[in-house]
């Protein structure tokens, strides 16, 4: 068998001039489909994969322009609209290209026994199920967190008058600033603080610098702020001082803030 995969990885590197794999993990990927046969066949998909497994920067770019078709159709098929097709794809190809918290990242599942496009299809259908599943579980996990959110500092009785009495309004709010961002900037912000991906990762996703995923992240942070300040105050009858204590909310605690984007997923 170590001849055939030796073969299928000389012919695969071929195909991707442009990328580089290690062939011990696609001799490792290609082991897995147990038969030398599939190894070659399937040989091309195992060699992005490989890529990807070794951190080739390129390799993320490749991996949309190979699948990013087949993940998309197969999440339209649950009908949901075109931005929600949009998030979940950055977020599935995130799991599937990036290492999380010293986790491998998700390409590692695929075995090379049928086409890469095929296996990512079904592993995009069952992702987007399962987040939309969850969303609507988890409908009033937004309010719970926004009440550790609202938690004011011992003592703090502007805070404590602010939570009891604006804090569905602000939920409602932040919520409603959260659609100003663009799918981007939207799956930027669920990455970094829902999933925890560092900047430099993120960088390597984006195909571009840290300082300019940075740049992004701040800018998403200053849009929903300024979107539900002007959102409170536009519908609610509050002194511009109430709607500035509010806003130190969002500042102080955005990283808690940002958790109501679960019940959105």
């Amino acid at each position: 068998m170590g001849d055939a995969i030796r073969r299928a990885y000389d012919e695969a590197a071929r195909v991707w001039p442009a990328l580089e794999a290690r062939y011990e993990t696609f001799a490792a990927l290609a082991q897995r489909a147990g038969d030398p046969e599939l190894a070659q066949r399937h040989g091309a998909d195992l060699y992005l994969a490989s890529a990807l497994e070794g951190g080739d920067p390129r390799a993320a770019a490749a991996f949309e322009a190979h699948c990013g078709v087949a993940i998309e159709a197969s999440m339209s098929r649950l009908g949901l609209p075109r931005w929600q097709v949009e998030d979940l794809r950055q977020q599935l190809v995130a799991q599937l290209v990036t290492p999380v918290a010293g986790e491998r990242s998700g390409i590692v599942a695929y075995s090379g026994r049928g086409s890469l496009r095929g296996w990512v299809g079904v592993v995009a259908w069952r992702f987007a199920v399962k987040r939309v599943q969850r969303a609507r579980r988890t409908v009033a996990v937004g309010d719970d967190l926004l009440a550790d959110l609202l938690e004011p500092a011992r003592g703090d009785a502007e805070l404590d008058h602010l939570k009891r009495v604006y804090r569905a309004e602000f939920a409602k709010a932040f919520r409603e600033a959260l659609q100003a961002l663009t799918p981007r900037e939207r799956n930027l912000i669920r990455q970094r603080y829902l999933d925890g991906v560092e900047v430099g990762a993120l960088a390597r996703i984006y195909q571009t610098h840290r300082v300019t995923v940075s740049r992004w992240i701040s800018s998403a942070r200053e849009t929903v702020a300024r979107e539900t300040k002007e959102i409170l105050a536009r519908q609610l009858d509050i002194s511009p001082s109430e709607c500035e204590s509010v806003m130190r909310l969002v500042n102080t605690h955005f990283d808690v803030s940002m958790s109501i984007l679960k019940t959105d997923a």
